[in-house]
């Protein structure tokens, strides 16, 4: 970062000293405070582009006095949020102001009378405000004005402050103590103040308390970064994380303090006050406590008060009667390569790093989030970004990324990268005392090699600054020794040349090292600390920057007076921030000073350009660079390059081209003869094309080399007709429409299509072809190249509906294809003629997206009949597979069926198998994998519910099969029948005949365990015990214990103690049960019997249905004893059904009683939930 005072702003009297200031972090406001209740309010207005290129102007918009007070101003808080300002003087008066009318006037005062206001805070928020006293009152109160709480403190107070959540306040007394309160004004404990500890001196008197609020603008909030700075005059500094932190960054600054404030994204943090030997000063320091710069103030004794502006660009500082406004040049994290801009930021939303990848040509953006990134440099085609690992604080990665921002490859580093700089081949990485080199340019390009043989590990070297490099240690990060002991001289920058790089150090010695020989050739020495070297394009001089921002050169080709190589040149510039060498010039290169840019050529200075840009690119006389504080102030918003990036030409530049403008072209050649350089002769070459001053065009393009240049004034001179070299001339610098007016003036449409069909604006010439030029072929090549030319950007519609103009069939199928114009793909179909080749592409298009109608359909007119079968097996159409495979007599098809369903059970997708047959109509087998899956999950006791799901899809897979058999045999004649043998009847051999013959008895016998619990647990136990005794017929189904204890359960709460009895010995008698079971149920028996004796109450009577049969039967049976008719069981609630009022599924062929239905509000068949008709 660079700092420089940049306006002043003098009170009217000398009387007005001002001690304290505050700038207002949204509206640009600038409260100051002093003596004899001098209170003004000035406003800047915020920094604003008034020409393209140049600095940011701000004028002084509002300068209003305000007064009400009567002795000197103490302290000045804003209140943002609400667009406040407070007030206090010596006499401990206090007014709240509020902005009317673009004015400032009062809106409450409020005096104790008893002591002075040593300090008074808002609330971030600002909803509170705390006033602290030096008596050690405090009184908290609303925006509103109401008192919330007030308290009398056992301190005599100094400062006081917010925490960013309002929750805490801090209170420093006289004796340089700070205590803990919570917002309610409850002490909790005193802070830990350690930057004291070895301290000696008389004065510990605080300074300033201030705490970082969360970041507004672009900054994570990081609680591993300190936000809470606590000043001391004497200089000690100590910065926290939180109130409780035990390991606070302890500062000595070496100044007397007078004031401290954090910038908006609380990074960095600015300490003002005096040093003995420079006066008024203010100084830097990042909030981990690294010093950034000192601005001193000149002729200043001391710095009374310091604030920053809302954006973190520009500090206001005040020196007696005087407020002066400094700019900084922040070091944002960016980086210029190949007509590529990336640069890095942060949202308030997201904790890592957004980082944009633009491209100036096309003006396309990509967006990449990167964690913990360090530093971002770039150089040629590649860019490195530097960032820390998740998983260790002392290792780093480097990832080298192309243009859009593609990881190309990546290192894994233990030594700091406090310093990075890369050239084309190679990328160096430094701390304070080890260097690491990277070859990365040669394992590009080997990675992008055929051969895999190449693509080896680039070369990699660590080493230690102090000491030789050793070409024969590999670098390995997990074994590489950094130095126990910090050098005595740490490096201070790092920059690299054309086969060599360069390590400046704080001593001002420069170690120069050759490269991919990574050796040391020799040493400069600088009168200056460095902080920032470039070199330039032929590597004979060094510019530097040092830490005061004074620019100096070096020449390294001459030999100094003490016989060291190299010497100072004695060109000097201060307060210079930036710089650029030319890249095809060794002489000139381009400085940023202030607001001014500066050419320099030797020892000849350039007329100043007033700008703030940062420097990208020095090339062919002209200077690129890019407003980064623009882009860092809305980085979410997309500007385009005209407005962003600045082009400015140097004085020869200019001055040449004014010279073509006023003086014969002759004249301005032998000019640049006297000074040449090569984009100067290009000048001089199109200025002559332009005048067809053919022989000094030819001259300018042999003084660059230009040999299309001369090929294409040889091709003018063979052209007699001026107004035809007028024409080319106009196409050579790409001025087309020019060029077409020109043929069209000489009645020539031809030679303008032509250059049209030259260039590719086939566009343009449908335009000519309309008026009259061309032909029906250069038309269907036009819609083509057009089609073309859309299809290469992806917008396939576009390209469809050209490629349709056309007739070009198969480009129309990929359009169609590519933009998912299905309908329109499959009118192809009809439109091609049978077996025409392109019918096989569409159809594996159609295959390839899961369209199989359409790709059979293609398949099929091109007379490929096995790929439509192939086709519907590859996405698992089988019963289209297995309809064509008869009507085509493809035999293999049952084969490759059962090959696959065994290949799926294998791999116990029997699921998918289950699917396969359905699809394949092979529901027997289907059925099959069902049943057997339902045996199994018998063992393991599974959920009786999904035990009733398997049996009714089984169920209902065989009566699938039986009804096709039906239909075969009532329908089918011929192949249709013996197709079915074959693929069908084959399976009754193979599956049970139980199954065959009733496949819903699983389905059953589930469906009546799951009713009787439910009707036993609804305390309807009659209807449970007429459904558990219909339970017993499923034996080989459920498990005996189960059923017989369920009859049991039931009987017991029915009353139907003979049935619990019966159901009783059926369990004492169980085979395989141990005998402590039977004697559990025996003790259960007789404590049921003895009570109650085993008779059932007198049952419901029920006229047998049976024919020619007058027996009543008990409502509880299955079957009549006399006539053995069986009584069905209703499906709804399990009774027998003894009448004929009942309904039939069609489905599963189940019946039930009408009046249960109605009655349990049915309309769904209870046991395969199909649709139930009612009776009329």
């Amino acid at each position: 970062m660079f700092v420089y005072l940049s306006k002043k702003i003098a009170l009217p009297s000398d009387s007005s000293e001002i001690k304290t200031l505050s700038w207002n972090q949204t509206e640009g406001w600038i409260a100051c405070g002093g003596k004899d209740a001098m209170l003004k309010v000035i406003k800047l207005e915020p920094p604003c582009i008034t020409v393209p290129g140049e600095a940011p102007k701000s004028n002084l918009s509002m300068n209003q006095t305000l007064e009400g007070h009567h002795s000197g101003i103490r302290v000045l808080n804003w209140n943002e949020p609400f667009r406040k300002l407070s007030s206090s003087d010596m006499d401990g008066l206090i007014i709240v102001w509020f902005l009317r009318k673009g004015a400032w006037v009062e809106e409450m005062i409020n005096n104790r009378n008893k002591s002075t206001v040593c300090d008074m805070k808002w609330s971030l928020d600002g909803q509170k405000i705390c006033i602290g006293y030096e008596d050690g009152a405090v009184i908290v109160g609303s925006v509103e004005g109401n008192h919330i709480w007030g308290k009398d403190l056992p301190h005599q107070l100094c400062y006081l402050e917010w925490s960013p959540d309002a929750k805490i306040i801090l209170f420093g007394s006289t004796s340089g103590e700070i205590f803990i309160y919570d917002s309610a004004g409850n002490m909790l404990r005193n802070l830990q103040i350690k930057c004291l500890k070895d301290y000696k001196g008389p004065n510990k008197s605080l300074a300033c308390i201030s705490w970082r609020s969360p970041s507004k603008n672009y900054a994570p909030e990081d609680v591993a970064f300190p936000g809470l700075c606590i000043a001391y005059q004497n200089g000690r500094i100590q910065l926290m994380k939180h109130e409780n932190d035990e390991n606070p960054l302890i500062i000595d600054t070496g100044m007397t303090i007078s004031c401290s404030s954090w910038n908006n994204t609380g990074k960095i943090l600015a300490i003002s006050g005096s040093l003995s030997s420079k006066g008024g000063v203010v100084q830097f320091y990042t909030n981990v406590g690294v010093h950034m710069r000192t601005l001193v103030v000149p002729d200043s004794a001391y710095v009374s008060s310091v604030s920053w502006e809302g954006n973190g660009l520009r500090i206001a500082l005040s020196v007696t009667s005087i407020i002066y406004c400094a700019n900084i040049k922040p070091d944002y994290n960016w980086a210029y390569f190949n007509e590529n801009i990336v640069y890095a930021f942060t949202k308030p939303d997201r904790s890592d790093f957004c980082v944009v990848f633009w491209n100036l040509k096309s003006n396309e953006r990509y967006v990449k989030f990167v964690k913990k990134l360090m530093h971002v440099c770039a150089h040629a085609d590649h860019c490195l970004m530097v960032t820390k690992t998740e998983d260790s604080n002392s290792m780093w990665m480097l990832i080298l990324c192309n243009s859009i921002g593609s990881p190309v490859d990546t290192k894994k580093v233990n030594i700091e990268p406090l310093f990075v700089s890369m050239n084309k081949t190679h990328i160096v990485v430094s701390s304070n005392d080890s260097v690491y080199v990277w070859q990365y340019r040669s394992q590009v390009s080997k990675m992008l090699s055929q051969d895999t043989s190449k693509r080896k590990i680039g070369r990699e070297i660590g080493f230690n600054v102090d000491e030789t490099p050793d070409l024969n240690a590999l670098y390995d990060p997990e074994r590489f020794n950094k130095p126990i002991r910090s050098s005595q001289d740490p490096i201070a920058c790092v920059t690299t040349g054309e086969g060599f790089f360069l390590i400046g150090r704080v001593s001002g010695t420069i170690n120069k090292y050759t490269i991919p020989h990574v050796a040391l050739e020799c040493k400069y020495t600088l009168r200056c600390r460095p902080q920032q070297i470039s070199v330039n394009c032929n590597s004979t001089k060094l510019s530097i920057i040092d830490i005061n921002g004074v620019l100096t050169f070096y020449d390294t080709n001459s030999k100094g007076t003490s016989g060291t190589k190299g010497e100072h040149l004695d060109t000097e510039r201060k307060d210079v921030w930036d710089m650029k060498w030319s890249t095809d010039n060794p002489d000139l290169i381009v400085i940023m000073e202030k607001t001014r840019m500066f050419v320099l050529q030797g020892t000849e200075t350039e007329d100043p350009i007033i700008s703030s840009g940062y420097l990208c690119e020095f090339k062919d006389l002209e200077i690129k660079a890019i407003l980064l504080d623009e882009i860092f102030k809305t980085p979410d918003v997309h500007m385009s390059p005209e407005e962003l990036v600045m082009k400015f030409e140097t004085k020869s530049l200019k001055d040449t081209r004014e010279l073509i403008m006023k003086v014969d072209i002759k004249e301005a050649f032998d000019n640049v003869e006297k000074n040449p350089y090569p984009r100067l002769w290009r000048i001089i070459a199109e200025a002559s094309l332009n005048k067809l001053e053919l022989d000094i065009a030819q001259k300018a393009f042999v003084k660059v080399d230009d040999y299309q240049g001369l090929m294409f004034v040889n091709k003018l001179k063979k052209l007699e007709d001026p107004t035809k070299q007028k024409a080319e001339v106009a196409i050579f610098f790409k001025n087309y429409d020019e060029a077409e007016e020109i043929y069209k003036s000489i009645d020539r449409k031809d030679l303008a299509l032509d250059m049209r069909v030259r260039i590719g604006d086939w566009v343009r010439v449908l335009q000519l072809i309309d008026q009259g030029a061309g032909n029906d072929e250069l038309i269907t090549t036009s819609y083509n190249s057009i089609g073309d030319h859309y299809a290469e950007r992806f917008r396939w519609k576009k390209a469809a509906s050209h490629y349709a103009l056309a007739q070009n069939i198969p480009a129309m199928i990929e359009s169609y294809f590519h933009s998912e114009e299905f309908e329109s793909l499959t009118k192809l179909i009809d439109q091609l003629p049978d077996e025409d080749p392109l019918l096989e592409s569409i159809g594996e298009k159609f295959q390839a997206v899961g369209l199989c109608d359409q790709a059979v359909k293609a398949y099929l007119k091109a007379g490929n009949v096995r790929g439509a079968i192939d086709c519907c097996v590859l996405l698992n159409q089988w019963n289209q597979a297995i309809e064509l495979a008869e009507k085509n007599n493809f035999v293999q098809i049952e084969a490759l069926l059962s090959r696959y369903a065994n290949v799926l059970i294998e791999e116990n997708k029997t699921i998918e198998a289950i699917m396969l047959y359905r699809k394949a109509n092979r529901n027997t087998e289907a059925a099959k994998i069902l049943n057997k899956i339902a045996h199994e999950m018998i063992k393991t006791q599974t959920n009786p519910l999904v035990m009733k799901k398997i049996y009714v899809m089984a169920a209902l897979e065989v009566d699938s099969y039986k009804k096709r058999v039906i239909e075969a045999q009532i329908t089918g004649t011929g192949n249709t029948v013996r197709t079915l043998d074959s693929l069908i009847t084959s399976d009754i051999n193979t599956m049970s005949d139980k199954t065959l013959d009733n496949p819903w008895r699983g389905a059953e016998a589930y469906h009546f365990y799951l009713m009787t619990q439910k009707q036993l647990y609804e305390g309807n136990y009659s209807s449970a015990l007429r459904t558990a005794l219909r339970l017993a017929e499923y034996e080989n189904l459920l498990e005996t214990k189960s059923i017989y204890s369920l009859i049991a359960l039931s009987a017991f709460f029915a009353g139907y103690y003979k049935e619990c009895s019966k159901a009783f010995v059926k369990l004492e008698n169980l085979p395989g049960q141990s005998d402590e079971e039977r004697t559990l149920y025996e003790d259960l028996a007789v404590a049921i019997f003895t009570k109650n004796p085993p008779r059932d109450p007198k049952p419901n009577m029920m006229k047998c249905p049976g024919k020619n049969c007058t027996n009543s039967v008990p409502d509880t049976v299955t079957n009549c004893n006399e006539c053995g008719s069986n009584f069905p069981a209703c499906i709804a609630s399990g009774k027998p059904i003894m009448e004929k009022i009942y309904v039939q599924c069609k489905n599963c062929k189940h019946k039930a009683i009408e009046s249960e239905l109605q009655r349990l509000k049915l309309k769904y068949c209870p046991l395969c939930h199909a649709v139930i008709k009612m009776r009329n």
